[in-house]
């Protein structure tokens, strides 16, 4: 097993590698399974006994499996790839050695620098460039460190790309949510004021509406569509109070209206709403 002691982060100096611009991360994936594909029916099933193979497949589907948890699955073939190579310099371990590094030490190391590496947390003691140290146990029982090196095959450049593709269109995908929202509850607003007999209340409704969702359209979270809905039946049931069509001794005859809305972290807060009675008066410039 190669293994390393520990060093500062400070003492390493990264260097590139020739392959920095090799090809493009998909691409390179589907090379590298190709190729692993071959190692596992021909060198690793000579040096891997059927045992150690059945722990590296099942710590390999676990990896996999806490990525996608993660909302990483982009990083998925790439962890899986790292541990691989970790499992291969440590089949002079004991076996029972070599499955606690496998299972318990090795993975959730390679998940924090790849994590770290990648911008998902932050640590401002893991390295940003060249290979990682991860702590195992030796033959010994003791712990040791083991450098990996990243395959040359997958550049975290792309990695970091790719998630911030995704991230844009998860955005724009949810801004059109948002919008379809807005159109159903302006729809719904219609319906429900002719149904009470207000049909002056439709535009004061959909005006409140627009002005009191405005900055939560333009910048929408996951608690933005369930605060619309929130915000819409609010709006409609204190116009109509307002307007004398319903009784509500608790709601407030003047000025603004209380409405519950989740934070960023799920909590609920009241926010005032002024009601838009009256269409508000645009002054030309």
């Amino acid at each position: 097993m190669q293994v390393t002691n520990n060093q500062p982060s400070g003492a390493y100096t990264p260097v590139e590698s020739p392959n920095q611009d090799a090809a493009g991360f998909g691409a390179a994936m589907t090379a590298t399974t190709a190729a692993t594909t071959t190692a596992s029916a021909g060198n690793e099933a000579a040096v891997m006994d059927p045992h150690r193979r059945a722990v590296l497949d099942g710590a390999l589907a676990n990896m996999e499996t806490i990525m996608n948890a993660h909302g990483a699955p982009e990083m998925a073939p790439l962890a899986k790839r790292l541990l691989e190579n970790a499992a291969e310099e440590m089949l002079d371990l004991p076996a029972h050695i070599f499955e606690r590094n496998v299972m318990e030490m090795a993975p959730p190391h390679i998940l924090h620098h790849l994590f770290s590496r990648t911008g998902k947390i932050n640590d401002p003691n893991a390295r940003e460039r060249g290979p990682i140290d991860i702590p195992v146990l030796d033959e010994n029982g003791g712990l040791t460190n083991l450098s990996l090196s990243f395959p040359e095959q997958f550049r975290i450049e792309d990695i970091v790309l790719n998630d911030t593709r995704d991230q844009s269109r998860a955005e724009q995908m949810l801004r059109q949510e948002v919008s379809v929202l807005q159109t159903q509850l302006n729809q719904q607003t219609q319906d429900q004021m002719y149904a009470h007999g207000a049909p002056h209340l439709i535009a004061p409704a959909i005006w409140t509406m627009m002005e009191a969702a405005r900055e939560m359209r333009l910048n929408p979270d996951e608690f933005t569509k369930e605060n619309m809905k929130i915000l819409q039946a609010h709006i409609i049931h204190h116009l109509l109070a307002r307007d004398g069509i319903i009784d509500d001794p608790n709601a407030p005859t003047e000025g603004p209206i209380l409405v519950p809305q989740y934070l960023a972290d799920g909590t609920l807060h009241n926010v005032p709403v002024e009601l838009l009675m009256e269409r508000p008066e645009r002054h030309e410039a």
